[in-house]
């Protein structure tokens, strides 16, 4: 998941970022298993769609959004 997010320079950004708050994943390797785990899966896809955020912001922005759950953040 975000294989292709996290080659950029932005989503290397976002994981030296989270490795300094303690988390010390490489979000593309973590197992369909480890992702039944809250935590786990909360954490990944919060970070995904923080680097997706930074790859998209220099791009003309949508008129409208919406998100559910965890999804609401990156809505926003």
């Amino acid at each position: 998941m975000g294989q292709d997010l996290f080659a950029r320079p932005e989503g290397r950004e976002v994981l030296a970022e989270a490795s300094r708050l303690g988390w010390n994943r490489f979000v593309p390797e973590i197992s369909a298993e480890e992702f039944l785990q809250t935590s786990v899966a909360q954490s990944a896809i919060f970070l995904v769609e923080w680097a997706g955020f930074l790859v998209a912001k220099g791009r003309k922005a949508p008129e409208v959004v919406a998100g559910h759950s965890l999804g609401e953040f990156a809505a926003l």
